[in-house]
């Protein structure tokens, strides 16, 4: 059975998470990885620059409940 692999980072920030797991874990271009990052001021995509793995960006943050709230 072939599975896919799945990486979630709830609070990406400069993706330094991503880059340790990537070497614990062995992420390859074969893992499906999801990046969160709510901070407007954090530009994750630039700090990624040069990550050899494709991966998607959320500009959002997870939480147990669905709503709002402002940036402080």
């Amino acid at each position: 059975m072939n599975r896919t692999r799945a990486y979630f980072d709830f609070n990406a920030h400069h993706g330094d998470g991503l880059r340790q797991m990537t070497e614990i874990l062995g992420i390859d271009a074969s893992w499906e990885i999801y990046l969160f990052e709510p901070n407007p001021f954090t530009d994750i995509i630039a700090s990624l620059a040069g990550y050899p793995h494709p991966f998607k960006f959320v500009r959002a943050a997870v939480w147990t409940e669905s709503g709002s709230v402002g940036w402080h």
